[in-house]
């Protein structure tokens, strides 16, 4: 089961989600938020579950007994799913999502994200369905300096029926007609 959800995470962490960021597909929004947040403790979990199994195994081989055969499956099926959720852990390190803030306008809900990609600081904001479930990027910002605390917040202006994408001293630094 590990190894399976291990599998899972690795394909949408390399391909749904590298997709998602970067504008190319939608998806679920929070589902790669949870992921960037979850990724990192099932990889030491399934390590330590690794360990723990092979330690097990090592024990029943130097004691030989006949279950020290079945004892190794679960091991190295352990340190496959260990090495899939590192795998996973990836695009999460080089580009995790930070939610700043989410806004709800004429039945459409969006939200502004940073996204750390390698040394700089994108803004991103999606665009999603009503319930907030299937979203689309539809901007994404240039480079700002890391140095930059990722503060930003998203506006409504019902007379001019525009989103703006506010940044600390760099103001408004989009704007965005649903």
């Amino acid at each position: 089961m590990v190894f399976v959800v291990a599998v899972v995470y690795l394909a949408i962490a390399w391909l749904w989600k590298r997709a998602f960021i970067w504008g190319e597909s939608v998806g679920p929004y929070w589902l790669f938020v949870a992921m960037d947040w979850t990724v990192l403790p099932l990889t030491l979990v399934s390590l330590l579950g690794f360990f723990t199994a092979a330690a097990v195994w090592l024990v029943r081989l130097v004691r030989r007994e006949s279950s020290a055969h079945a004892a190794a499956l679960p091991s190295g099926l352990l340190l496959l799913a260990s090495l899939g959720f590192l795998g996973a852990c990836l695009p999460t390190l080089l580009s995790p999502m930070t939610p700043l803030d989410s806004l709800t306008v004429r039945g459409r809900v969006y939200y502004l994200s940073g996204i750390t990609a390698l040394m700089d600081n994108n803004y991103a904001l999606f665009e999603c369905d009503g319930v907030g479930w299937m979203c689309q990027e539809v901007y994404r910002s240039g480079d700002y300096s890391p140095a930059e605390p990722m503060q930003a917040e998203l506006a409504y202006d019902e007379a001019t029926n525009t989103l703006s994408i506010e940044v600390g001293e760099h103001g408004t630094i989009h704007r965005y007609r649903p």
